[in-house]
């Protein structure tokens, strides 16, 4: 299955989904300080925020 990307140019609406098709649905997750930083350099390096590269990594 191809990885789903995020739309683009939307305007924002709250409660509404920004990039996908779905609202998102809270999530806790522990991960060592060293995977933490990992997953912010790489979401930092797509332009995405953490949630936006956790979704990309699983889709």
């Amino acid at each position: 299955m191809p990885r789903q990307m995020p739309k683009k140019n939307l305007k924002i609406t709250k409660g509404e989904p920004e990039l996908y098709d779905e609202k998102k649905k809270p999530l806790n997750i522990a991960m060592t300080p060293t995977g933490a930083k990992m997953l912010d350099d790489l979401a930092k390096n797509m332009g995405l925020t953490r949630s936006d590269e956790g979704d990309q990594a699983f889709l």
